[in-house]
């Protein structure tokens, strides 16, 4: 998952939640400036509390939401073309906290990698190269260590898989670009 704002945190801890492997990555480090809209609807709010459990009716008091009224005004060339008060709130959020509390939050769950300061140049679609050193003791073959890893395991992404299996523990290291970006021991 490439990008660490609200929609890309969101997507991340959607696919978390889901036990999914996700691998997230944005080019800033949290917490970053972003000077793009931070308006929460309450739409938003909703969505706040379904995925990150963050309560609508507290959102006024969270530390990333910076004022909160339900009066707006509709300008159109200069004049106004309506004014109103909405039923429910409109929240104004401070984009460098909110969106360092999504993307915290989205890496909650065990089956998100997440690295911030890091961008991405390229992406593939080439297959993935494994390389295996394996233990005359253990049972797994290549074909069915790389049927396992192919189901829910490998990014979408040109890297390199290096695992290592001896007869009770497994070691599996994803490299992207020479980095290392997920190191997993498996006992079995």
């Amino acid at each position: 998952m490439v990008g660490g704002g609200p929609a890309g945190a969101t997507a991340a801890a959607e696919l978390g939640s889901r036990g999914r492997s996700v691998f997230h990555v944005d080019k800033a480090t949290f917490p970053r400036e972003k000077l793009c809209g931070g308006l929460v609807t309450w739409k938003t709010a909703k969505l706040l509390d379904r995925v990150f459990d963050i309560d609508p009716d507290s959102l006024a008091e969270s530390a990333f939401i910076n004022d909160t009224t339900g009066d707006y005004n509709v300008r159109f060339t200069g004049s106004t073309a309506r004014r109103g008060k909405s039923r429910q709130p409109f929240h104004f959020a401070d984009r460098r906290a909110y969106d360092a509390t999504l993307f915290n939050a989205a890496g909650q769950y065990d089956s998100v990698t997440q690295r911030d300061g890091t961008a991405v140049t390229d992406v593939f679609t080439s297959t993935v190269k494994i390389s295996l050193s394996q233990s005359p003791r253990t049972s797994l073959n290549e074909k069915s260590l790389s049927a396992n890893l192919a189901k829910d395991e490998l990014p979408s992404m040109n890297c390199s898989i290096h695992s290592t299996l001896c007869s009770k523990r497994s070691l599996l290291t994803v490299r992207l670009g020479g980095m290392t970006v997920l190191r997993k021991n498996r006992i079995r």
